[in-house]
């Protein structure tokens, strides 16, 4: 995971352990950040991070299915878990909503801003046409749409600011194995 602060400091991920790096703005080396201590159990692996509003940060522990949100303290805000399979992308809305990338029927799912699952982004369409895939990573353009990966079908997903109108985009020349998403 790799996420930027409203300082400019680079935050970077490190999945085999419990640390975080942070480059500082200007700087050329790195802060280790020990993440461990966040959780009582210390064995949080660090997957996607994702910075939002006030610096407030989410963290998707690639060993369980949890997502940590922590201020720009480290202080432990809230830990998300109910309704997540394999969460592998986060964001946060300016309103404070999360959207967290999964997997299933309709796997990007919404939670409020205090941590409680609201909704799915889904069309509005019967399930009976519709399949599990897997979602990786999550972007947010400036008019509010959304885009992330279907890694099992290897395409990439844009859905409008309400979640319901869906367009869906392959490359023309395969092979296209996509991991990560993000937008300038």
């Amino acid at each position: 995971g790799v996420a930027f602060n409203s300082g400019g400091d680079l935050f970077i991920s490190q999945g085999r352990n419990n640390i975080l790096l942070r480059y500082r703005y200007g700087t050329d080396s790195p802060d280790t950040l020990n993440i461990a201590t966040i959780d009582a159990k210390g064995a949080i692996r660090p997957g996607r991070i994702y910075i939002g509003p006030r610096d407030v940060m989410g963290i998707i522990d690639r060993k369980s299915a949890v997502i940590y949100m922590i201020d720009n303290e480290w202080n432990l805000i809230r830990r998300i878990h109910k309704k997540l399979r394999n969460p592998n992308g986060i964001l946060m809305k300016s309103s404070g909503e999360i959207i967290v990338a999964d997997r299933g029927i309709d796997p990007l799912l919404v939670f409020r801003a205090n941590g409680e699952f609201s909704r799915r982004l889904s069309r509005p369409q019967s399930i009976a046409g519709r399949f599990s895939y897997r979602t990786a990573g999550l972007a947010m353009d400036q008019r509010g749409w959304i885009y992330t990966l279907d890694v099992t079908r290897s395409r990439v997903i844009c859905l409008d600011p309400t979640g319901v109108r869906q367009i869906e985009w392959v490359p023309d020349d395969p092979p296209f194995f996509p991991v990560d998403i993000a937008i300038d």
